[in-house]
C-alpha cells in the first residue's frame, strides 16, 4: 500500500511539474523540461540521485533534486555533462518541443567542458548569411553589438535561451553549436 501510494505522489509531482512548466509565461527561460528530462533519464539507466550526483561531479544529490523539481536552473556546463554522460542529444536536452520519451543520441562525441567552437561557429553562421553584428544583435534582442563581438571571441559564455534563439535563427542544431567534436562547416545553411 506505501508503495502505490509513493508511486501515486510521484506521478502527481510530476503532473504537476509539467503543468507549470506548460503555464510559464514565455519569457521565462525556455529550458523548462530539463529537470523532468533528468528524471526521465535517471529512471529510465536506474541511476540514484546520489550517484548522479557524484557522477556529474556536485557536491550533494539535493542539487539533482533541485534540477529535477525546476527549482534550480541548470548551467552549459552541466548540461555538456548530462549529455555526456548518456551520451545524448543536447538537443533533446534543450528544447521543450522533444518528447521525454523519446531521447535521441549525440551526433558525436560530447565534451564535459564550455564550448571552445562556438564563437568561431557564430561568426560563420552570421557571415555566411551576410548579417553583422549588429543586424544579429537586434535579431536576436540584445542590447548591443558587442555581445555578439564578445560571444564569437570567447569574452562571454552564451546563456541556454541564446544558444536556442541562436539555433532557430540560423537552423542548426544545439549540438552543431555546443560540440566541438563536429567541425566548423557540418551545418553551414544552404
Amino acid at each position: 500500500m506505501v508503495f502505490s501510494y509513493a508511486v501515486c505522489y510521484q506521478q502527481k509531482q510530476y503532473s504537476a511539474l509539467l503543468f507549470a512548466c506548460q503555464a510559464a509565461p514565455i519569457r521565462e527561460s525556455m529550458v523548462r523540461l530539463f529537470g523532468v528530462k533528468l528524471r526521465f533519464l535517471r529512471h529510465q539507466h536506474q541511476t540514484s540521485q546520489v550517484e548522479l550526483a557524484r557522477v556529474l561531479g556536485l557536491a550533494t544529490h539535493a542539487h539533482v533534486t533541485n534540477l529535477e523539481s525546476g527549482r534550480r536552473s541548470p548551467s552549459l556546463v552541466l548540461i555538456l555533462c548530462v549529455a555526456a554522460y548518456w551520451q545524448i542529444s543536447t538537443d533533446y536536452l534543450l528544447r521543450d518541443t522533444m518528447p521525454t520519451e523519446q531521447v535521441i543520441p549525440a551526433p558525436g562525441p560530447v565534451q564535459t567542458t564550455a564550448p571552445r567552437m562556438f564563437g568561431a561557429k557564430l561568426r560563420a553562421l552570421r557571415q555566411h548569411t551576410d548579417r553583422s553584428q549588429a543586424q544579429l544583435a537586434t535579431h536576436l534582442m540584445l542590447a548591443s553589438h558587442r555581445h555578439i563581438s564578445h560571444l564569437e571571441i570567447g569574452r562571454k559564455e552564451p546563456s541556454r535561451d541564446l544558444i536556442l534563439r541562436i539555433a532557430e535563427t540560423f537552423g542548426v542544431s544545439t549540438d552543431y553549436l555546443l560540440l566541438d567534436s563536429i567541425p566548423l562547416e557540418t551545418e553551414l545553411p544552404a
